[in-house]
This record gives C-alpha cells, sequence and structure tokens, in this order.
C-alpha cells in the first residue's frame, strides 16, 4: 500500500513538473509578442500551482526571475508611455510578491523591492497592495495612503463624482495621520480638500435648502463674512447641518443682499 503511494505521487511530482514546463514555455512564448500582456498570464496561472514539491517551487522560482529580467528590459528601453511604465512596475511587483510563494529566505528584501516598484506603478491598486504588505504599518503605508487620497483628490471634476472621492480622498488621508501623526503633506492636503472648489458636492447640497444663497455658495470662500464660511465649513464636516438650517435666513443677511444675491 505505501509502494503504491510512493509511486502515485512520484507520477503526480512528473506530471506537476512536466505542466510547470509547458506553462513557462507558453509564457515565454506570450512574453516575446507582448511582454505586459504575456506576463499579466503567467503570473495569474502561476498563482494556482501548489509548492508542495521543491524542484516545482525551484523550477516556479527560476521562471519567475526570467519574466522579471523580461519587465525591466522592457522597462529600460526608451518609454514615453507613462501607463505602459506604470503596467510594467506593477507587473515586476506582482511577479516579486508571487515568488514569495517559492522562496522566502530573502522575505524582507523581496518585500521592500515589490514595495518599490508598487511605488513606481502609483495606481490605485499598487498603492493599497502596500498597505497590506507593509503589516507594520510604518511611514511606508502612510505614504501610500496619503498618494491614494491624492488620487481621489484628483478625481474630484464634478458634483455627480465629488462625493464619492472627497469622502475617500479625507478617509485615506486620515489613515495616513493615524500612522504617522506628524505627516505634514497630509494636513496640507486635508486643508485643499475642504478649500478645493471642485469638491463642493456638500455645498450644492446646502444650497437646495436655501436657494438664495445659491450664488453666493457658488462664487466660492473668497469674500464671504467668517461667520458665514464657519457655519458652511461644519456642514462639510458634518457637524452642522442643523445650525446650517436654523440660521439660513441669518446667512441671507451675513452674505449681504445686494453684494451677493
Amino acid at each position: 500500500m505505501a509502494k503504491k503511494e510512493e509511486d502515485s505521487k512520484k507520477k503526480e511530482k512528473i506530471a506537476l513538473g512536466q505542466y510547470v514546463e509547458d506553462i513557462v514555455k507558453t509564457a515565454k512564448k506570450a512574453i516575446e509578442k507582448d511582454v505586459i500582456i504575456g506576463t499579466e498570464g503567467f503570473l495569474n496561472t502561476i498563482k494556482g500551482i501548489p509548492h508542495e514539491y521543491q524542484m516545482i517551487s525551484i523550477l516556479v522560482a527560476n521562471s519567475i526571475i526570467e519574466v522579471i529580467q523580461y519587465n525591466k528590459d522592457l522597462l529600460n528601453k526608451p518609454q514615453e508611455d507613462l501607463n505602459i511604465k506604470s503596467k510594467i512596475n506593477y507587473n515586476i511587483a506582482e511577479a516579486l510578491v508571487v515568488y514569495l510563494s517559492c522562496d522566502k529566505s530573502k522575505y524582507d528584501e523581496i518585500v521592500k523591492s515589490a514595495i518599490t516598484y508598487y511605488f513606481r506603478s502609483g495606481t490605485h491598486d499598487a498603492l493599497k497592495k502596500i498597505t497590506y504588505l507593509d503589516q507594520d504599518k510604518t511611514l511606508v503605508s502612510a505614504k501610500a495612503h496619503y498618494q491614494i487620497g491624492n488620487i481621489h483628490f484628483l478625481h474630484i471634476k464634478t458634483f455627480y463624482d465629488a462625493d464619492y472621492d472627497f469622502v475617500k480622498a479625507q478617509e485615506h488621508y486620515k489613515k495616513a495621520l493615524e500612522i504617522t501623526p506628524d505627516f505634514i503633506d497630509a494636513y496640507i492636503q486635508t486643508s485643499l480638500l475642504f478649500e478645493n472648489p471642485a469638491s463642493s458636492f456638500y455645498i450644492y447640497q446646502a444650497t437646495e435648502y436655501f436657494p438664495k444663497l445659491e450664488k453666493a455658495l457658488a462664487e466660492g470662500w473668497e469674500g464671504l463674512p467668517k461667520e458665514l464660511t464657519n457655519i458652511i465649513f461644519e456642514y462639510l464636516t458634518g457637524e452642522g447641518t442643523t445650525v446650517l438650517l436654523e440660521k439660513s435666513e441669518s446667512l441671507v443677511e451675513l452674505a449681504g443682499e445686494e453684494s451677493s444675491i
């Protein structure tokens, strides 16, 4: 019985080894045609391979090293398309993370390298993965949350999508500050977030409650009385909705009938 099990495992090992070799060959051909798409397909397939046998782990690890080199070679070529550069950096980071399933002997070094490539990629997904890799929640995570906040900040363009991005930007700046309380840039961006005219979704909502102030609010903060801007700020932060409604008439007077309406 033991002999049969041993023979069965040997056959399984040989079959798996052949399967991996075929994957590597197919991947190399695909990468020769298109490095980015070929790498993505290779990594998606390789993630599902069990590493029960050392031979398989070594074979997979070696193939990943080759794939990383293909991408580095492409990265070193003159490339003006920033989106392509971002994808290549992302693929290298992903390949490094997959490599960890085969070999953890240089775990910290590989994680550090993966984080570097994720940062170079700069996409929302890449930055989010940094926060997962940085398990100790160091300045690295704070910077990743800060950059994600900036992405949402830049997406604030219309009343329609400002609501979601305003909240998300504020959320990630807050996470950055929770990790690194003296992260000055995060404080500055949070301030700019509230001052950004494009993030005035909440001001837009407020004007629906008292139409007479629509023009005054639409013109922004500059020139409005301090008391008025303070109450609007409270509304923006979710702390003064009731106060804002109760004082709508006095706000009209503060804004000035002749100058603002």
